[in-house]
């Protein structure tokens, strides 16, 4: 079946890949849509650490159920509409064996250390099968984990109702923070360098922007805040210059998330660290928070279609990418698959452990 793939940096092609086996305990899922991320950018650019090359990426998932395999307990319908947990755990490691499993010290995520479902058809283990109102659009499911990543670092930042918080760079993810931040009654200001990204986070809950490209956001926020600084400081820009705004935006006794990281080594001074009495909290994918972002999608009528910036279909995926690179100011890019939904019945979905599925033509 078919599927694209990085080879190398700045070299993505079409594969001609085998038609997923059921193993007992898998569903097999056909694929709607990908979302594709700043992460599959950086993959792009030869910028990534984590990735291994050659690498199908695709985690941000919108498919429907095709087949169920053997020894899967949980109910699932041909055709339902389904979302995927796309990161893999040893269970052994300290985070794992303390419950946070999504910060595994050998995680395995699809689409960089593990084939990802940019292809026609994958196999899923049941527990990383997310399951997903039917009222959602395919691009809504799609964008359920990014958002949910911005969602894990609002939560992960401990912010809540009353408070003033500041997102640092409004990308997909910093406006799934925006939005947690606003849901839970905090009052948010958006800082970055793109007046369309700013615009966005206004509509996707901020309270203020700034344009860090045109005023200083560190002293507009000590202004703003008489010259305290902030409850919470979100860091999702990943760079330098932002971490260290953060650090001197953020209130004595303050909070910092931080879910980017930076290429580049960043030199600053501890002393504010140390004389603010910081909580500096790390984050990383999500944990359970596939299931407040539906709630919030479905309650807080956030303008989702507007973060894709472009549609596309499998065969252009390539260009897309090269376009994104030459324009940063892209949101998101969106490969569109599949749209039909079987009408296969539920009954005929269990299939032989082994055997392949079909045929995977569209």
């Amino acid at each position: 079946m078919r599927a694209y793939q990085f080879n190398a940096p700045g070299e993505m092609v079409a594969v001609d890949i085998p038609e997923p086996r059921l193993a007992p305990g898998e569903v097999l899922l056909k694929v709607l849509r990908i979302g594709m991320c700043g992460s599959d950018l950086s993959t792009y650019r030869g910028l990534s650490s984590m990735v291994i090359f050659p690498v199908i990426p695709g985690h941000e998932i919108a498919a429907e159920v095709a087949a169920v395999g053997a020894q899967v307990d949980r109910d699932f319908a041909i055709g339902e509409l389904v979302t995927v947990a796309p990161y893999f755990n040893c269970g052994k490691c300290p985070a794992c064996r303390c419950g946070r499993a999504n910060a595994c010290q050998f995680n395995e995520t699809l689409g960089v250390r593990r084939p990802g479902a940019l292809c026609e058809y994958i196999a899923i283990p049941q527990d990383h099968i997310v399951k997903v109102s039917q009222d959602l659009s395919a691009e809504q499911v799609a964008l359920i984990e990014p958002l949910s990543v911005g969602y894990h670092l609002a939560n992960r930042s401990r912010v809540a109702a009353g408070e003033s918080v500041v997102v640092f760079g409004c990308g997909a993810v910093g406006l799934g923070a925006i939005a947690a931040a606003s849901f839970k009654g905090a009052r948010v200001t958006a800082v970055d360098i793109a007046a369309e990204k700013l615009a966005m986070a206004e509509r996707f809950g901020a309270a203020a922007s700034i344009n860090s490209a045109q005023a200083d956001p560190v002293a507009r926020l000590l202004e703003e805040t008489n010259g305290e600084g902030v409850d919470v400081a979100i860091e999702c820009a990943g760079l330098p210059i932002t971490f260290l705004q953060a650090l001197e935006a953020v209130k004595y006794t303050g909070r910092m998330g931080v879910v980017s990281y930076s290429t580049n080594d960043i030199s600053f001074n501890s002393k504010l660290i140390v004389a603010k009495e910081l909580d500096i909290h790390g984050s990383r994918n999500a944990q359970g928070e596939f299931q407040d972002v539906q709630d919030m999608l479905l309650s807080a009528g956030l303008p989702l279609a507007e973060i894709i910036t472009e549609q596309v279909e499998l065969d252009d995926v390539a260009d897309a990418l090269h376009r994104w690179n030459l324009n940063p100011a892209t949101m998101k890019v969106m490969v569109r698959l599949a749209d039909s939904r079987s009408s296969q019945p539920a009954s005929s979905a269990r299939i032989t452990p082994g055997v392949k599925f079909g045929n995977t033509s569209n």
